[in-house]
């Protein structure tokens, strides 16, 4: 019983790891992340907001769950009870589910068709048997990933010059006047089609009503960007995050 117990501490940890923690700007992105120390130890970072990146030309040719999810852990199952596609389509969001993990035509078409900048979830119910004492689990499987525009938005003026907006504007003026216990935050927005800024949101309060308001100024008053594109040209919507933090004690 011990060594069972054993093999399910580290399948949970596996599952835990790689497949429900979110990851940002990797996975194929070609937008870099600045993870810059400022003044006082304080460090920032702006990021696109991802789970788990993922180019929509790779879902063309899927046929089967295994073709969707990368590195996907077939060894765990021993049969399916079934396996939920989610995914908004032209603003509509859209489910389809089979009991087996070959796709359907209406799972098919959702991943032809996802809304770029979006979530795709995924949700596999499966048994597992365990090879030595022939008992049988059920287990759940929950993925989520973001997928990527064709290309990526950027600071219209390059990522040198982002670095320096952001600190001249508001790190600076953070580390200057606001005691350590609230240099922390996290902002979401959108840049949107034509590069503007939108809905900026403060997802992890500082503390600290001015901190907050610096933050937010900070983002809305950014330059503007060039926007994300679709495989035809055309501007789409990306959301970025923006977070800062203090390093150390």
């Amino acid at each position: 019983m011990k060594t069972r117990f054993n093999k399910m501490q580290i399948f949970l940890s596996l599952l835990l790891i790689l497949f429900m923690v979110p990851v940002f700007g990797q996975g194929g992105s070609t937008f870099q992340p600045s993870f810059l120390p400022g003044p006082q130890d304080l460090a920032f970072d702006l990021y696109p907001k991802y789970r788990r990146p993922l180019k929509k030309e790779n879902l063309h040719d899927a046929r089967l769950i295994r073709d969707v999810i990368p590195g996907y852990p077939v060894n765990w199952i021993s049969s399916y009870v079934s396996v939920e596609i989610q995914a908004t389509c032209e603003g509509k969001a859209m489910k389809a589910i089979t009991p087996h993990e070959e796709l359907s035509t209406e799972q098919k078409n959702i991943l032809n068709n996802p809304d770029l900048s979006g979530d795709l979830v995924i949700n596999v119910r499966y048994t597992y048997q365990d090879p030595v004492t022939k008992e049988v689990e059920n287990n759940r499987m929950h993925v989520v990933m973001s997928i990527m525009p064709e290309t990526e938005a950027q600071y219209a003026t390059g990522r040198e010059d982002m670095k320096k907006y952001l600190k001249e504007n508001g790190i600076n003026k953070i580390s200057e006047s606001t005691p350590k216990l609230f240099q922390k935050g996290l902002l979401r927005f959108t840049i949107d089609e034509q590069g503007e800024i939108t809905n900026t949101k403060i997802l992890t309060s500082s503390g600290d009503a001015k901190t907050d308001q610096v933050l937010l100024d900070l983002i809305n008053k950014m330059p503007k960007w060039i926007p994300a594109k679709n495989a035809k040209g055309a501007g789409i919507q990306q959301d970025f995050e923006f977070s800062l933090g203090s390093l150390g004690c």
